[in-house]
């Protein structure tokens, strides 16, 4: 899908955008973010493809943006790997390409990465979660996609802190990012595991439902980590009093990000120099500041961390 801004002029800026997929809410919010800035760039055609999860999709639209010769590429990569060649092709053309979200592993395949250092999104998150539990325990992993370089740095920055602990792992799964998914792995889980003293997930949307299996199995909730998704602080405050050992730790994962790579990516085209990774660093929220940065009113999808107007987070599915 194409959104063109007003007259687009002869000298207009095309980017085209391949989302890796965009089966949750976080990819909805980040998009509309990112559609929200184009629309204040008159001389700006915005082209938005979804890989649908597909590995093989994905190369295949970052192929098309190079047979349209676009101005620039923004990707959210589903594989490091597996993108390389085809961003690298372009690079090769003179097309400018970016990543935002989910890291790549060879530096010359992109201009400019706008993200947090996922490695040390995992090392806090761990660190705080043996701040809770403590140097021994039995705790479970839970990430996104299958192959997701997120997940993958986060996992390594984990274990750089957990194997100094005798902390047990009792088992790692990917969750898709998706609440009913985790909620069901979780359920499984419990089968076989009765005893869990922390949860380490990397989304609030999987912390989340792995937290809703606790409960229905009758099981008391656990620090778990995860990141700004409305539905992780709502659940803080309603069960914050019952099970007063209950705490979680929300490093932001900013829908903001659609923004801020566009407008990279338009200063890129334009012929500025920016650095080559344009680093966020999202804060860490615990339990203290739910009330904060709750929004009961809105949706459990919603991630608190937006740059969008009220009526537009009402829409986000």
């Amino acid at each position: 899908m194409a959104t063109k801004c007003a007259q687009v002029a002869d000298d207009n800026v095309v980017i085209g955008f391949s989302n890796g997929f965009t089966d949750n809410s976080w990819r909805a919010e980040m998009l509309a973010s990112m559609r929200q800035e184009a629309q204040r760039h008159d001389d700006l055609e915005l082209i938005v493809l979804d890989g649908r999860g597909d590995i093989n999709k994905q190369v295949q639209d970052i192929e098309s943006f190079i047979a349209l010769r676009v101005d620039a590429i923004i990707a959210i990569p589903n594989s490091s790997l597996a993108v390389t060649p085809s961003l690298k092709k372009a690079r090769k053309l003179g097309i400018k390409v970016l990543h935002c979200n989910l890291p790549l592993d060879d530096p010359d395949s992109f201009d400019v990465y706008v993200g947090p250092d996922e490695r040390e999104r995992g090392r806090k998150w761990a660190s705080w979660l043996m701040s809770k539990i403590g140097s021994t325990g039995n705790i479970v992993m839970l990430g996104g996609i299958p192959g997701n370089p997120g997940t993958a740095e986060a996992m390594k920055g984990a274990l750089e802190v957990l194997d100094s602990s005798s902390i047990k792992i009792l088992a790692y799964r990917d969750a898709y990012w998706q609440e009913d998914r985790a909620y069901e792995i979780m359920s499984d889980l419990l089968e076989d595991h009765h005893h869990i003293d922390g949860i380490w997930a990397d989304g609030g949307q999987v912390a989340t439902g792995a937290s809703k299996a606790l409960l229905d199995a009758g099981l008391p909730l656990v620090p778990v980590t995860g990141d700004d998704y409305n539905g992780l602080f709502k659940l803080y405050l309603k069960y914050r009093e019952e099970y007063p050992d209950f705490d979680f730790a929300a490093i932001s994962t900013p829908t903001w990000q659609g923004m801020t790579v566009l407008r990279s990516a338009i200063r890129l085209v334009r012929g500025e120099k920016l650095d080559s990774w344009m680093k966020l660093d999202p804060q860490l929220l615990t339990g203290k500041d739910a009330e904060t940065y709750a929004k009961p009113e809105l949706s459990d999808i919603i991630f608190v961390d937006s740059d969008l107007p009220y009526s537009l987070l009402k829409e986000i599915r």
